[in-house]
């Protein structure tokens, strides 16, 4: 996602499935261009309450008959790893392989008085049906 928000850390997002009996499956890789992201960071959030308060903040609108996620992480800091990196997530909590969105934040490294912000973090938008077998 590109807009006039963008920032350093708005992440490259890659989505595929695979379909097992009838279930669907999902694989998001996120990277962000010359960072390390935290693999033991990722949160994925699928509680509609909280998605809808993120939504809002971000202008996403969410339908009800769609499945929507979000997914928080953040970035080591500088000097603590060699190599850019990216993390695959799956994602199982869609298994009809409906309609919806997956909105990911990359935070800053962390630091005690730090928690995640729509508004300043890093941030891109795919929809599950954009995904590829």
């Amino acid at each position: 996602m590109t807009n006039e928000t963008s920032n350093a850390l708005d992440p490259i997002l890659d989505l595929t499935y695979q379909v097992r009996e009838g279930v669907y499956t999902y694989y998001l890789k996120i990277s962000v261009p010359g960072e390390c992201l935290n693999v033991d960071s990722p949160q994925l959030i699928d509680d509609p309450v909280m998605i809808a308060e993120i939504a809002e903040t971000v202008g996403l609108t969410i339908l009800e008959n769609e499945v929507n996620d979000v997914v928080t992480l953040r970035v080591l800091a500088s000097g603590e790893c060699d190599d850019p990196n990216a993390i695959t997530l799956e994602i199982t909590n869609n298994e009809a392989g409906k309609p919806g969105n997956i909105l990911v934040l990359v935070g800053p490294p962390p630091t005690s008085n730090y928690s995640h912000s729509p508004q300043t973090d890093g941030k891109a938008i795919i929809r599950f049906e954009k995904a590829r077998p």
